[in-house]
């Protein structure tokens, strides 16, 4: 990611929060006294995403794969795929579907491009590489409806632990292998998984826990992780331990015992100078089809009963998502999909921070909730001769301080350029003739937005033993993490002004030294995880639905240690959190063959009990039940569909939803719908009702209209109750909003600097305004398209250099201009405006044009 658009990314996230607690932001609150002002302000003057921002590089943030001499994009065909074709025509529209492909495909290579995947059963597209500058001509090509680029999906944990031996996997047996039946099926779409892991049933065939897969990325039947570097690919294994091995699936017979489909979709990818493990979505969606048709027949049929996705992509949801697509399809073709809300922490702005492929419908999101212990801390003594002063309550991470460290060791600034280097340069930590000049000593380092486990890592190949970083532009907020936690030594945060305190004594006094000491980590009350995405989404729904345990969740780990030992290492991330729905929505698969993923998806919901201080937009209906109960609880008979009944509301009308119930009992009756207000009264919500055994009842109620400025509004719950008796069984929460708007501001003037022979770079600012207005907003655009207006009465001209759909996060972009356009034909001289266009979530058409410029 480039200085520019993490710098505005960084800005458009700072709103006031409330701080979670158990891995909440800390916030310097300790005195140095005699050495300078501290950084003491209140805790909810911070934002929790800032914070784990440069812990996890910010992978959370939407990538386009790099423009080179080739662009990545996915075509979506005008006809329908299969699975919202009725099942006796399938075959026809297969065949359908197949000469429409062909013809496209005719089209794409008459411009120089190939295919290189093709997706039928759950979207009607194409994956294709074509010649850079060439997406709008590829738009024009008859019977397409949508042309968006490859984009990438991160793993959605938000550290990686460092592994230890599996308490129970140092005998290397594997756990007993089902027995011949016909047990569910779970897809999990994520990293490489090691099936030879004991904790996953020692390998891959039909008769094991594992029964198979695909590597999309090596193009193999092997979904195992890259053999050089397994541990970067260990979110996968770690997955599908905790979907595996829940408490949920707890005490089914041999023959019930779920399998599981692994798809590999995850690289190494180089993205703005580093090496990230990263998930393109030609790859996901190729995945996608093959979990909701494992034989490739084309017909969804034997889709798998429950698909975890285990990636996410942050702030979007309002251009078009083909992966967004294909989930709620999967949905439609019989899968309960389960997905992370994403590791983007809250914003304070409509929409929220959970994006697509999070936010489609039909889809279960599912946030984070916080661990039972606060964050950790440590002391900074600074001893000057025979003078001493400290800092108290810092954010520590990394391993624990040893006894080193609390005797004092010596400061050393890592250099840099313009002053402390950030320690993203292995030469931060050198002198000119190349040896270490933090060896045995407590480096100091500003945040420069890099990962700090890497920073971590660099300073303690180099032999320090502790690293402090200085927030020097910043709040001073840093995640609070386990033990070890992607670092091999220390990290203590500082904020800018105490960090300047200790730079200044330091240059007075080089001979000081600094003492770390770290606090007993005390307990705390679970809530909502801080890095934990919220809504609502784009299009005003209430996401995500649920929240689940998310922090230091018992997993496996790839490969083996020294001794040959099985390896385990706690996940934390909301992708955590849906694996444990995911195991819960398996066990009500198995348990109840005969429900559609839409009552899966109501039980769920409805078996929630609210989280103690979060809002609606942090947690949804509440929190998942405990997994180990979910087989045994008394379950509601009437599931809802939608389960949350929520989106926009007129401002100035009182709006009609409808929903359906679904009698899961088979007993039938008479019954009413009520709206039970948030004070705990009854209002009826709509006249009595029959309902046959097993039946469905289409209703509708009616939600008040909202308030003019629009605020997210908590309704209630629609409950159902025999004529005549009680609240019985089945609720629906009901949350609804005013559409948001899209400021006016939300899209900048262009503005075209030139550039050798060529046009030049368009630099526009897309969804935000002026870093330094007050109330800063951030919104997503898409479809941002480019054009050239001349000034005289020539017809305008169309370039290729914006993306022809998708999302723009907010951001300042810098777009080069070839001096030919869409069709490879050069733009003739004279004076010309670029006019700048960008569609808001609400639809509302914003357009910009630049000064007159001159084509040479």
């Amino acid at each position: 990611m480039s200085r520019a658009r993490r710098r505005s990314i960084r800005l458009s996230r700072r709103m006031s929060v409330a701080i979670a607690a158990g891995v909440a932001v800390l916030v310097p609150t300790g005195v140095m006294a005699g050495i300078g002002a501290t950084d003491s302000q209140p805790a909810d003057a911070l934002l929790a995403a800032t914070a784990w921002h440069d812990w996890v590089s910010g992978q959370r943030t939407p990538q386009v794969v790099a423009t080179e001499d080739t662009e990545s994009v996915i075509i979506i065909l005008d006809g329908a795929a299969a699975t919202d074709v009725d099942a006796a025509d399938r075959a026809a529209a297969l065949t359908r579907i197949q000469a429409d492909q062909l013809a496209v495909e005719g089209e794409v290579q008459g411009l120089g491009g190939v295919v290189t995947h093709r997706y039928r059963t759950l979207i009607n597209g194409l994956a294709v590489r074509v010649p850079a500058g060439h997406l709008a001509a590829v738009g024009e090509i008859k019977g397409i409806s949508a042309v968006v680029p490859v984009r990438y999906l991160a793993p959605a944990a938000a550290t990686a632990m460092d592994p230890v031996p599996a308490a129970d996997g140092d005998s290397g047996a594997a756990d007993p292998a089902p027995a011949a039946g016909h047990p569910a099926h779970v897809a999990l779409i994520d990293a490489g998984v090691d099936t030879a892991h004991p904790w996953l049933g020692g390998g891959i065939g039909a008769n094991r826990l594992i029964i198979g897969g695909s590597d999309l990325v090596d193009v193999d039947a092997d979904p195992s992780p890259d053999r050089a570097d397994p541990a970067s690919e260990a979110h996968g294994t770690q997955m599908a331990s905790i979907l595996l091995r829940s408490p949920a699936l707890s005490g089914l017979p041999a023959t019930q015992i779920p399998r599981l489909l692994a798809y590999r979709v995850t690289a190494r990818e180089m993205v703005d100078g580093q090496v990230r493990t990263l998930a393109r979505s030609d790859r996901v969606l190729a995945a996608l089809e093959m979990a909701a048709d494992p034989n490739r027949d084309g017909m969804p049929d034997d889709t798998a009963d429950v698909i975890v996705m285990g990636l996410a992509r942050g702030f979007g949801g309002s251009g078009v998502d083909p992966v967004a697509l294909a989930l709620s399809a999967a949905n439609r073709a019989g899968a309960v999909v389960v997905v992370p809300a994403g590791n983007d922490g809250p914003t304070g702005l409509v929409p929220g921070s959970v994006g697509q492929p999070a936010s489609a419908p039909g889809v279960l999101t599912v946030g984070g909730l916080s661990g039972d212990s606060n964050p950790r801390t440590a002391d900074v003594a600074a001893s000057v001769g025979p003078a001493a002063a400290a800092l108290s309550g810092l954010p520590l991470l990394g391993s624990e301080p040893d006894g080193t460290l609390a005797a004092g060791l010596p400061l050393v600034l890592a250099s840099g350029s313009d002053g402390v280097g950030t320690g993203l340069d292995v030469g931060d930590f050198a002198g000119p003739d190349g040896r270490s000049t933090v060896a045995g000593a407590i480096a100091m380092v500003t945040r420069g937005g890099g990962p700090l486990g890497a920073v971590a890592r660099r300073a303690a190949a180099a032999g320090a033993k502790a690293v402090i970083v200085w927030d020097a532009d910043g709040t001073g907020a840093f995640p609070g993490v386990a033990a070890g936690a992607d670092a091999p030594i220390p990290i203590v945060g500082v904020g800018a002004a105490q960090g300047q305190a200790l730079v200044d004594l330091f240059r007075r006094n080089p001979s000081m030294t600094l003492a770390v000491t770290s606090h007993e980590v005390t307990a705390a009350p679970i809530t909502v995880a801080s890095f934990s995405s919220t809504g609502p989404s784009a299009l005003g729904r209430l996401e995500p639905q649920v929240v689940a345990p998310a922090v230091g969740v018992e997993a496996a780990y790839p490969g083996r240690d020294e001794a040959g030992h099985a390896q385990e290492a706690p996940l934390t991330g909301t992708s955590a959190s849906a694996a444990v729905v995911g195991a819960e929505a398996l066990r009500l698969r198995i348990d109840h063959p005969d429900w559609t993923p839409a009552d899966v998806r109501s039980v769920i919901v409805q078996a929630t009990h609210p989280v103690s201080g979060a809002t609606a937009v942090e947690q949804g209906a509440g929190a998942a039940p405990d997994p180990a109960s979910i087989a045994t609880r008394a379950l509601p008979g009437i599931s809802f569909d939608p389960p949350i009944i929520s989106g926009p509301i007129a401002r100035d009308s009182d709006s009609a939803v409808g929903y359906t119930l679904h009698d899961l009992t088979g007993t039938g009756g008479r019954y009413r719908v009520l709206m039970q207000a948030e004070d705990g009264s009854y209002a009826a919500a709509g006249e009595p009702f029959d309902l046959a055994p097993g039946g469905r009842h289409k209703g509708t109620a009616i939600i008040p209209r909202g308030p003019e400025a629009g605020p997210a509004t908590y309704r209630g719950r629609l409950v159902v109750a025999p004529v005549g008796g009680e609240v019985a069984a089945g609720s629906a929460m009901v949350w609804a909003t005013t559409r948001p708007r899209t400021p006016s501001v939300a899209l900048g003037s262009p503005s075209v600097h030139h550039r050798g022979s060529g046009i030049g770079v368009l630099t526009v600012r897309v969804g935000m305004r002026d870093a330094l207005a007050v109330g800063l907003n951030a919104v997503t655009l898409h479809d941002v398209q480019i054009t050239l207006h001349p000034v005289d009465d020539r017809p305008p001209i169309r370039m290729g250099s914006a993306e022809p759909s998708g999302d723009w996060p907010a951001a300042r972009y810098d777009l080069s201009l070839s001096r030919r356009d869409a069709r490879g034909v050069e733009v003739p001289s004279g004076y010309y405006r670029a006019v700048v266009t960008a569609t808001g979530p609400d639809g509302t058409v914003l357009g910009r044009k630049s000064a007159p410029f001159r084509v040479r």
